[in-house]
């Protein structure tokens, strides 16, 4: 018998050949077995794999068992979870309510699962626990949004998380997480983590990259700390982004409040020079802010934050955002600088609502705008664009006004009851009280030569109870909804007396005053023994009569020249 442990000479050559034989091989077939992989998928091809919660319903229409559905990725080698086909309501098995625990898997087919794109479990209530593998490193926006019964979350390697994450809203909020680790994530998109309302203890990573605004509201309950090595610092409750890190780390922009912030007074750093969108809004407890030497603040910044009522540095803004202010109602002053680069509408939007500005102030050398009186004009002074302090219970607009602009007056409150609408005017613009159907307006006076009326123009205007118009001919008005309901079933028109047929026929005109149009002449007398003297439409002695504007002289009415 031959000893196979210790072969004859004769076997040598043979041995030697498949060694070499093999040594050939090997890479050889791993070539084939890397190309038979790689042709197996290519990209956007899509993979179900079962999520192996046996006896849960893809739906509540089908007995197929939960699953998974991934694509592949442009590189052809790799994975994202597209959507999680489970039932998430109604009537589920005993076994999974508020009991489904998750588990992504970190390779299906053999290829790695690198991503969750957007929305995948959005709404998805009983959800128990998340685990997501470290092969894993991005979940897209929205996803995880409102999945209130989460108690367990693991991020894996996750470095990046989208916009809107784990975002709860209204009475959906998260009551149930007590832990979220972000150690390894790099960027947090914005609205992420909202509506916490119980502890949480959170913890940052020293490398992250980018905070998104609006992350963390809600949550008054959580303290976030940052390490000393980040680029992020908390100042006074106030979260700021950094140049720099360690102890040499200065505020640069002004990111978030702290979710426990209750300060009443704010004094930005002076080596911060913007404020991030939303940084404030919707804040109940801010009554003062000294911007410092902030040049930018984004969109919503300080939106609906009723109690604020003192805004130091205004001046220095050059960059508004949309609605930076908006619905500061309590706010009562505001100074718009000379190199602040908002155009008019974008002014009016960053104020808008704040119906209690008093005083209102553009700079001199600003290239666009101005201001007289509280009011805001274009520079020509022919455009008058926002009447933006409540602080006159009369206004007439100023000759050589040729148009008033969309909403121009949104941020009347109740002191305004009067408004004449000079001889000059020639176009008013739509929706002027749009955002206060609280107006305390009475007496309308429309100038001799308006020619349109926008849509809805005085449509909140629920106090009218007299409007005088100068015109001969009708102006145009698409309906009688230019004016409210109270206008049109209450109001007397009054114009010329030649023009009262052409009222009680044109269109609009006829609906939204029928008989209730008289001449105004013969409904103003005023006795007086001074026939010298002149008086506005109430009655009311006036010292030095505007040119351009209506008065009451010698018992007729006339336009001062």
């Amino acid at each position: 018998m031959t000893d196979q442990s210790n072969p004859p000479s004769i076997y040598k050559p043979f041995r030697s050949m498949k060694r070499k034989l093999l040594t050939f091989l090997t890479p050889a077939l791993l070539l084939i077995g890397t190309a038979f992989n790689a042709s197996a998928y290519s990209a956007g091809d899509k993979i179900e794999e079962s999520m192996g919660l046996t006896g849960l319903p893809s739906s509540s229409s089908s007995s197929k068992d939960a699953y998974f559905v991934f694509k592949v990725n442009e590189d052809g080698n790799s994975l994202t979870l597209t959507s999680a086909q489970f039932q998430t309501s109604g009537v589920l098995p005993q076994q999974y309510r508020g009991n489904i625990n998750i588990t992504i898997p970190s390779t299906v087919e053999g290829l790695p699962v690198t991503a969750i794109g957007s929305s995948v479990f959005g709404g998805c209530s009983n959800v128990k626990s998340i685990n997501i593998p470290e092969s894993v490193k991005e979940i897209g926006n929205d996803s995880f949004t409102g999945c209130r019964d989460l108690v367990t979350l693991n991020l894996g390697g996750v470095e990046k998380i989208g916009k809107g994450c784990f975002y709860f809203s209204g009475s959906d909020f998260q009551k149930a997480l007590t832990k979220v680790d972000l150690s390894n994530v790099k960027v947090i998109g914005s609205n992420s983590f909202v509506n916490f309302p119980n502890p949480v203890d959170v913890t940052l990573s020293p490398d992250l990259e980018s905070l998104g605004t609006g992350s963390f509201q809600g949550c008054p309950n959580v303290e976030l700390e940052f390490p000393e090595n980040s680029k992020y610092a908390v100042i006074d409750k106030i979260v700021y982004e950094c140049d720099g890190t360690g102890a040499d780390k200065k505020p640069q922009r002004l990111l978030m409040l702290q979710p426990n912030f209750d300060d009443a007074i704010v004094n930005v750093p002076t080596t911060v020079t913007s404020i991030a969108s939303r940084a404030f809004e919707g804040n109940s407890t801010i009554q003062s802010i000294d911007l410092g030497n902030v040049q930018t603040v984004g969109n919503y910044a300080f939106m609906n934050c009723t109690k604020l009522v003192t805004v130091k540095g205004s001046e220095n803004i050059i960059n508004l955002g949309s609605s930076a202010f908006s619905d500061c109602t309590s706010l009562n002053a505001f100074t718009i600088g000379a190199q602040c680069t908002a155009d008019a509408s974008g002014i009016q939007s960053a104020l808008n609502g704040c119906t209690g500005l008093k005083s209102f102030e553009v700079e001199a050398g600003n290239p666009n705008l101005k201001a007289e009186d509280g009011v805001m004009f274009d520079k020509s002074g022919t455009t008058l664009i926002a009447y933006m302090c409540d602080n006159k219970t009369t206004y007439s607009v100023p000759q050589g006004v040729t148009t008033i602009a969309d909403k121009a007056f949104n941020n009347v409150g109740s002191t305004l009851t009067q408004l004449t609408i000079g001889n000059d005017v020639t176009t008013i613009g739509s929706d002027l009280f749009l955002r206060n159907a609280a107006s305390s307006l009475e007496h309308l006076t429309l100038g001799a030569n308006v020619k349109s009326i926008g849509n809805t123009a005085f449509n909140n205007c629920d106090h009218i109870s007299i409007v005088e118009s100068l015109a001969v001919v009708p102006p145009t008005i698409p309906s009688q909804w230019v004016f409210s309901h109270y206008t049109c079933y209450n109001a007397e028109l009054r114009v010329p007396e030649e023009a009262k047929t052409a009222y009680k026929t044109a269109n609009g005109w006829e609906e939204a005053f029928g008989d209730r149009v008289v001449t105004g002449v013969e409904n103003v007398y005023i006795e007086t023994t001074d026939n010298g003297a002149y008086y506005n439409l109430q009655g009311i002695r006036v010292g030095e009569p505007r040119a351009g504007q209506i008065y009451i002289h010698n018992n007729k009415k006339q336009i001062y020249r």
